[in-house]
């Protein structure tokens, strides 16, 4: 399989139609046009309003759309077992995007055309439709990282993320276990560990159905929850055996082997 998109959703019933027929338009677009070429990983977190009958719907009328549900254990949770799913697949690039259509699927070529020249392909947002609360706390996320691990990352968090299966794997496997937000902690590894990573220019879109559901008091505890989590993972952090030293074959279009001379790096 070449592609698997994890997508984790939670009452999105007012848009998981329209995001899905939008995602498997662009899809058929970019060739990727049965269930052998790509699949695309719905996350049901426990929705208590129509979003697990429209999901039970679409798959049943698309063979691409995989619809998994679970009892409620949040975004971040829901993302790494998509991501594992998707990586027990085979598939050989995983994307993540989420389902309340901030994101504009037909910028994903923008995205797919960079999957040989570098293991991470990230979107970055420009011109954020968000609250002012929101744009603070991304840019107190960008100095806290760069405190905190010393790294510049434009967009840590961004759910509009390409990645090889090889790299995702490892990271997966050396990120906290039950983590608010996985997405951080992988980008933080990819650039420690200096590979190679492609920062795409994305638009936002404002949520015009359902609500947001971290606000007000909700909020404050997640960011403190997320401190805590990135200040205890910078306190243990450990040697690392990592096994794909040759980030130069991605130039060439190469996907680095598993049994390469093992880089020790101490993050």
């Amino acid at each position: 399989m070449e592609l698997a998109i994890v997508m984790p959703a939670r009452n999105e019933e007012g848009c998981i139609r329209q995001t899905l027929d939008e995602w498997l338009n662009v899809l058929s677009s970019s060739g990727l046009t049965s269930e052998k070429a790509v699949q695309v990983i719905v996350i049901d977190d426990g929705s208590t309003d129509r979003t697990t009958a429209i999901l039970a719907e679409l798959a049943a009328a698309d063979p691409r759309i995989r619809f998994v549900r679970q009892t409620g254990i949040g975004h971040g949770p829901s993302v790494v077992n998509g991501y594992r799913l998707a990586l027990d697949s085979g598939a050989e690039h995983i994307f993540q995007v989420d389902s309340d259509n901030e994101f504009d699927p037909y910028e994903f070529p923008k995205i797919w055309q960079h999957r040989d020249r570098a293991p991470f392909v990230f979107g970055c947002r420009v011109r954020r439709s968000t609250p002012p609360s929101r744009r603070f706390i991304s840019l107190s996320l960008r100095l806290l990282l760069k405190f905190l691990f010393r790294v510049r990352i434009p967009d840590s968090n961004v759910p509009y993320r390409l990645m090889n299966r090889y790299y995702l794997g490892f990271a997966v496997e050396n990120i906290p276990p039950g983590v608010f937000i996985p997405n951080v902690c992988i980008a933080i590894l990819a650039h420690i560990l200096q590979v190679p990573v492609i920062h795409v220019p994305i638009t936002h879109r404002k949520r015009t159905t359902g609500k947001v559901s971290i606000v007000s008091w909700r909020l404050v505890r997640a960011c403190l929850q997320c401190l805590g989590q990135l200040l205890a993972w910078r306190l243990r952090f450990r040697r690392i055996r990592y096994i794909f030293a040759a980030h130069g074959a991605y130039v060439s279009g190469q996907v680095p082997c598993a049994h390469q001379r093992p880089l020790d790096v101490t993050v």
